[in-house]
């Protein structure tokens, strides 16, 4: 575990993947935003929430480059929510990195419960929506931590379509009164479809089949969840270099997975736009 959000043998923190990106960064509601995709009258906003390591790491902003490519029109935004203080810190460089996390759990959950919230978080992203107006259609993705994020935004009624890559609810229990909700509960206060996209080690509830899945698409049909059995929780952020828990399927197959993953991500939001016209 790297993270009391993330399952057993899930990936640690990785280095920025900064190299050749095609955003740009920009205040937007008091908060620092990374965009990427069309600036002027795009079609679509999608707003995409990090990890516990935050908008920097890894290749959160990577995916938000691809997603802008792979939708021609469209302009994705990635908010810093943590205002560079995430929850959790890049433990990969320490010299004993398992022990400091062991060492960390508790600061990490009084993070989670009561620093970096939803009671603080959901009225941020809600005064973000709000600056886009209504002239463009609204949907949002998450990794991880993020992923309840996108969840839980998904009850606010101001998204079309969610996204959760290898998503963790369990930061739902983790919340104070009165946001502690288990799968169940955030599944009946969804108000659009859900893609799920989790790794083999993520919580069955979001795999298809799961408790949450079947509630979703219960009331949303168009609502579906794809399992990456060949990977691990954080494989689209996190995965490849990875000096904690290694990628054992492969630098290849994770490449291939991630594309994969960015491409369902992409016609979900494509497919969801069209049919909501």
């Amino acid at each position: 575990m790297t993270a009391p959000c993330c399952p057993s043998g899930s990936h640690g923190p990785l280095p920025p993947d900064d190299q050749d990106l095609k955003g740009w960064w920009e205040k937007k509601a008091d908060v620092d935003c990374y965009f990427s995709g069309k600036k002027e009258d795009p079609k679509m906003i999608i707003l995409g929430f990090a990890d516990v390591f935050g908008a920097m790491s890894g290749r959160h902003r990577r995916v938000c480059d691809e997603l802008a490519e792979a939708i021609p029109g469209s302009l994705v935004c990635l908010p810093d929510l943590f205002h560079g203080d995430p929850v959790c810190q890049d433990f990969a460089g320490y010299q004993w990195p398992k022990l400091w996390l062991q060492l960390s759990i508790f600061r990490i959950v009084y993070r989670i419960r009561y620093y970096h919230n939803w009671e603080k978080l959901g009225p941020k992203i809600q005064a973000l929506a709000n600056t886009f107006g209504e002239r463009s259609a609204l949907f949002c993705f998450g990794f991880c931590f993020g992923g309840y994020l996108a969840v839980k935004a998904s009850s606010t009624g101001l998204f079309r379509g969610v996204v959760g890559f290898h998503p963790s609810l369990i930061v739902g229990r983790l919340q104070c009164s009165p946001h502690s909700q288990g799968g169940a509960d955030l599944a009946n206060a969804a108000r659009c479809p859900h893609l799920m996209l989790p790794a083999s080690n993520d919580d069955a509830a979001v795999k298809p089949g799961g408790e949450f899945m079947n509630l979703v698409t219960a009331t949303y049909p168009s609502s579906r969840s794809v399992c990456y059995e060949n990977m691990v929780h954080g494989w689209m952020t996190r995965a490849v270099d990875d000096p904690v828990i290694p990628q054992p399927a492969g630098v290849e197959t994770v490449r291939e997975s991630h594309a994969s993953a960015v491409k369902l991500a992409a016609d979900f939001f494509v497919d969801l736009a069209k049919s909501q016209e």
